[in-house]
């Protein structure tokens, strides 16, 4: 057994499955792969405990920051072990999902808590994530489609979807609106000054042109996800980041093609801003920002390799033609 923790009224297991072969002196075969199981309190429907398997699937793919290959789910009605079992036709599922090269290929060493002596610190990071599921639901999904298609190709429309998981976080958005009673004072202040003026301005417009200060922009929800993560994100980092963001997902979203100049950061951006939700998403579960082998994890590897990227397109920009005079 390599895992077991409780979530709520599930019992989760994992432990190392395996083949061994052997025929003659020299010839020995063996594989090892990875069990996983959850086991329910009181019975539930097949659709209800699918949730729970790509719930927990998500946590995977985010720690690899790929899709992994699942290669069956099987269901018993019973714990009990000699209980007859059903495996699940799944058509849908990649068996194969595409690895990422260079530089953002996986490796065990870019994988926190990876230790046998870390098993306890990974149960304990992993049942705080899944407590988290109902507030960051809609966030994760989101996050969890890009991950599983950044590899295959270079869309636009990513990063519209990672926006929109960005802004799922009701928490984020909490912390960044206004104090309660500001918002109405700052009515009552802007009104009062119209009306001196005789402006003829009416309060309810007014009041929902400020309104939309309760809506934080998207560099602010950077800022807020930057600051939750090892080391903190710089500003000139968020600037980047959301300035780059919001380019692409205007014209994308508009339907309006991208410029020569814009379309070389898209998958860059892509990539950096999809391993900051990452980042965000794990380190504050209490994941580690580096491996028990002090090696970047693969979600930072990812970050830095993809915000490099857009800094040096960012140095090109700024660049101007140098003329040279001689004698």
């Amino acid at each position: 057994m390599l895992i077991d923790f409780r979530v709520e009224d599930r019992a989760y297991q994992v432990w190392q499955g395996g083949r061994f072969t052997s025929g003659s002196v020299v010839s020995v075969n063996a594989m090892t792969y990875p069990v996983a199981s959850i086991a329910f309190d009181h019975p539930v429907d097949i659709e209800s405990a699918l949730d729970r398997v790509w719930e927990w699937r998500r946590f995977y793919a985010q720690m690899a920051m790929s899709p992994l290959p699942l290669e069956a789910i099987a269901v018993r009605g019973s714990l009990d072990v000699k209980a007859p079992t059903a495996n699940l036709y799944l058509p849908n599922i990649d068996q194969h999902p595409v690895e990422a090269d260079g530089l953002n290929k996986l490796s065990p060493r870019h994988l926190a808590l990876n230790f046998w002596k870390d098993r306890q610190a990974l149960s304990d990071c992993m049942t705080k994530w899944l407590e988290c599921e109902n507030d960051r639901r809609r966030f994760r999904v989101r996050v969890d489609r890009v991950i599983e298609r950044m590899n295959r190709r270079v869309d636009p429309n990513d990063l519209v979807e990672i926006g929109s998981a960005v802004d799922s976080l009701s928490t984020l958005a909490a912390n960044l609106q206004l104090p309660n009673g500001v918002l109405s004072k700052m009515v009552d202040a802007a009104h009062a000054v119209a009306e001196e003026g005789k402006a003829g301005i009416d309060r309810d417009r007014i009041s929902g042109l400020l309104g939309s200060l309760q809506r934080p922009s998207l560099a602010k929800r950077f800022t807020g996800l930057g600051a939750e993560i090892d080391p903190p994100l710089e500003k000139k980092d968020v600037d980047l980041l959301a300035k780059t963001a919001a380019q692409i997902r205007n014209a994308s979203a508009h339907g309006g093609a991208i410029s020569d100049q814009i379309q070389p950061r898209v998958a860059p951006a892509i990539q950096a801003i999809t391993a900051l939700c990452v980042r965000f998403d794990l380190e504050t579960c209490g994941f580690p920002s580096r491996s028990s082998a002090d090696a970047r994890v693969i979600s930072k590897v990812r970050f830095d390799d993809g915000l490099n990227h857009l800094k040096s397109l960012e140095r090109k920009v700024e660049q101007k033609p140098v003329s040279l005079l001689t004698k």
